[in-house]
């Protein structure tokens, strides 16, 4: 934000001056309002964390990993993220999750064992974690639903993507550990 303290007075767009009185300044405030949505979507981001983890102490591990999760948060643009083991790239979906918790996010996990222990994590955020086995139950009220690869790819999980999509609960499709 720039500001700009002016004394004795300023010009209008027309280039007219205007004159404040004597001993008296005019401040003028030029705010452009991308850097405040994003100064906002950090602070939304950085809260949620600090709530989901119950630690007001909590920070990102990288400013990667914090701009990745305010991409997934925008839910415009596919996002591909590479951060090094331990990076915090499974936070990308857990966080967003963790916020918009009418939506799900699908995770596609490509190894059976992940499966497993990707849901004893999400359980240990409080997120409501369902692994997809095929014909699942109410899988449209959960924030987490996970995915092997073998049946990612069937129709039953299409037709899955289809109704929550159409139904305005799909948040994201994100591909872990791949």
């Amino acid at each position: 934000m720039e500001i700009t303290n002016i004394e004795e007075g300023f010009r209008r767009q027309d280039n007219r001056g205007i004159q404040s009185k004597k001993g008296s300044s005019i401040l003028l405030f030029h705010i452009d309002i991308s850097d405040v949505r994003s100064q906002m979507e950090s602070a939304t981001a950085l809260l949620g964390l600090q709530k989901m983890y119950g630690d007001m102490n909590m920070r990102f591990k990288s400013t990667k990993q914090a701009e990745a999760i305010k991409l997934a948060l925008k839910r415009e643009k596919d996002i591909l993220a590479i951060l090094p083991t331990g990076g915090g790239k499974s936070l990308i979906f857990q966080l967003p999750a963790f916020l918009e918790m009418d939506l799900t996010t699908v995770i596609i996990i490509p190894f059976v064992a992940l499966v497993e222990e990707m849901e004893e994590r999400c359980k240990d955020l409080g997120l409501s974690c369902q692994v997809w086995k095929g014909k699942s139950g109410n899988t449209m009220r959960t924030q987490i639903l996970l995915v092997g690869v073998e049946h990612a790819v069937t129709q039953e999980f299409q037709q899955l993507l289809i109704q929550l999509e159409s139904t305005e609960n799909l948040g994201r499709i994100m591909l872990d550990e791949c």
